[in-house]
């Protein structure tokens, strides 16, 4: 069977229409950039040598006060046109790059102070030159700060997309069109590559919003949005190669994309815009055949002895595991449940795939907000200080992302160590530590041991921070410690509340907890009424043993260096510490997880984990 289902058009024919046809060409449907950019060149200053901005704002409405009164929101976008006309206005011996960060700022506080609020007012047609004209007339300093640009504009990506998919307002659409194809060619302008993060929102406004109000859109807001989801997909998929899942397309955006290109190829919209619609039909198509089709059940060769709802299992699993950071394919599937050789053992090993805890980012993500928004609403603080204590990289850096963009962010100080947050606190003061799970509680509580220099080292362990200074370690003793987890397991709570946490010199009393989910330890994989719906106890039994089997045997390597003892290698086998945990997050997988799903080995017994570990 062909997986080629989708009509014989050669990609070169699609690419032609895409640049040739108005209603796909996005610098038709927006701005014509090249014009643009020849008006810039053209440009003669009109701000006087070394004029400041704001001598030159009063200076221009020093004549005008009489005549304007505007309302706040317009004389906020007043300012910034203003601001806007400054810079593109200077010499290029008083211009500097921090002026074109500037704007890029103020454009940022303007969408969150007065855009967000008051959606229906947004300033659609001007916001584009606004930003790009000084942007093209300074482009040759552009990319010495192009990253700058860029975060501005995904911030303000990220934040519109949100609202929108919240509360949908067809004109903070049509605004946010226009920020995204203002991204798209900053992008070119600062030679940054654009972040999939930032796209991947942007389309799942589509699912988020009732068929009645997206139909009752105006069919230029929707053709827009449909010609830049297509240029987003094809920035990062050739269109002679097969589509598939990979690091920031996962299967739901895969299929949140194909939504988009559907509902464009068959909605009734302008006339004109029919004879284009074929092109989103071709994608639709490519979708199914490379990525949807049940034809990829073929791809799991050597399972032929699993019934076709096996197979379609499998295939399933692979788009709940697509996000994690080495994509998952439903080759990657198969190879790793072919080394369970009997085909009993293959089935049992599909089960228990079936119900590992895949957290995806925006779910850890809501899970901390929520925990933090309940205190801010317990203390009543204007800000809660955030804090990163340990590793700056992993997975508290993540978190801590996630967090600084979501909408408390306004509420949120963050700090970028422990340090400065107890600057920033004052005795008795709340710190709060955010990351994603507590499980053992060890790492957390060698972190605090290696920060209050209490921590008894061997040679081979791992230092996690670097030890405070005497006063910032008194200081923090009177500071209270808020540690919020989306994951945490009983044991990691009593043992982080307990002496052990006592025993890195900090008092118990002044820290707390807080998490989303709490998981208990008593639910193992192989124990009595666990989280696996085993068939019977001898396929638990055997499943059990072959697991136990396989996690000792690629632990050799980390024991050796590690300079474990048997038993602690035989501990370790099914899940450091014998947690037996089926937890997984898109980024890494716990060390209590179950050890032959993310342990590698390529000595004399092979193992291919399905979800390598990142140490």
């Amino acid at each position: 069977m062909t997986k080629r289902l989708f009509p014989a058009i050669e990609h070169t024919t699609v690419a032609e229409a895409i640049d040739k046809v108005p209603f796909l060409n996005l610098q038709w449907l927006f701005l014509d950039v090249a014009d643009l950019q020849q008006r810039a060149d053209a440009m003669k200053p009109n701000v006087p040598r070394g004029q400041t901005f704001k001598d030159w704002n009063a200076k221009r409405d020093a004549g005008l006060k009489k005549q304007l009164n505007l309302a706040p929101q317009r004389d906020r976008f007043h300012k910034l046109d203003r601001y806007s006309d400054y810079v593109y206005g200077l010499r290029r011996a008083d211009f500097n790059i921090e002026a074109l960060i500037d704007l890029y700022r103020r454009f940022k506080e303007y969408v969150k102070e007065d855009v967000l609020r008051d959606p229906d007012d947004a300033p659609t047609t001007t916001i584009i030159p606004l930003l790009l004209a000084p942007t093209l007339r300074w482009r040759s300093a552009a990319p010495a700060q192009g990253k700058a640009l860029m975060n501005a504009l995904e911030d303000v990506l990220d934040k519109v997309s949100s609202e929108l998919r919240v509360r949908f307002s067809p004109d903070l659409l049509a605004f946010q069109n226009a920020i995204f194809f203002t991204y798209f060619v900053v992008s070119e302008i600062a030679n940054v590559g654009l972040n999939p993060a930032a796209g991947s929102y942007y389309v799942k406004i589509f699912r988020s919003v009732s068929p009645a109000k997206w139909t009752a859109t105006r069919t230029d807001v929707r053709v827009q949005y449909s010609a830049l989801v297509l240029t987003f997909a094809i920035r990062f998929y050739k269109l002679d190669e097969a589509f598939d899942a990979k690091l920031g397309f996962s299967y739901n955006v895969l299929a949140e994309l194909r939504s988009v290109f559907h509902d464009a190829a068959h909605s009734e919209l302008e006339a004109k815009f029919t004879p284009s619609q074929w092109v989103f039909r071709w994608f639709v198509d490519k979708l199914d055949a490379e990525v949807f089709s049940s034809g990829n059940r073929l791809e799991l060769a050597g399972l032929a002895a699993l019934s076709p709802v096996e197979h379609n299992l499998a295939v399933e699993l692979t788009r709940r595991f697509a996000a994690y950071r080495v994509p998952i394919s439903i080759e990657a599937i198969s190879g790793f449940l072919l080394q369970f050789g009997t085909t009993q053992r293959i089935r049992a090993a599909l089960r228990l795939l079936s119900h590992i805890k895949f957290y995806p980012l925006w779910e850890l993500s809501q899970s901390i907000e929520r925990t933090l928004e309940a205190q801010l609403a317990l203390t009543q603080e204007k800000q809660l200080v955030i804090a990163t204590f340990g590793e700056h990289t992993g997975s508290a850096a993540i978190m801590n992302y996630l967090v600084s963009h979501s909408t408390l962010s306004s509420r949120l100080k963050f700090e970028p160590n422990l340090p400065a947050a107890l600057k920033a606190t004052p005795a008795d003061g709340s710190i709060y530590i955010v990351d994603d799970c507590l499980l053992s509680g060890t790492q957390g509580l060698n972190t605090l041991g290696d920060l209050m220099g209490t921590r008894v080292r061997k040679s081979h362990h791992t230092v996690h921070a670097p030890s405070l200074s005497a006063g910032d370690r008194r200081r923090l003793e009177n500071r209270q410690l808020r540690f919020c987890y989306g994951v945490s397991m009983d044991v990691g709570l009593t043992r982080f509340l307990g002496e052990e946490y006592a025993s890195t010199g900090l008092d118990k009393q002044r820290a707390k907890v807080l998490s989303g989910v709490i998981e208990p330890s008593s639910s193992k994989i192989f124990e009595p009424l666990g989280p696996v719906g085993w068939a019977n106890e001898a396929e638990r039994d055997d499943m059990k043993s072959f697991c136990e089997d396989v996690g000792y045997k690629i632990l050799k390597r980390r024991a050796t260096e590690k300079t474990w003892t048997d038993e602690r290698r035989k501990e370790s086998a099914l899940g450091f510490s014998d947690m037996q945990r089926l937890l997984v997050f898109p980024y890494n997988v716990p060390k209590t997880t179950l050890t032959l799903l993310w342990e590698r080995c390529s000595e004399d017994f092979k193992w291919r984990p399905l979800f390598p570990g990142f140490d």
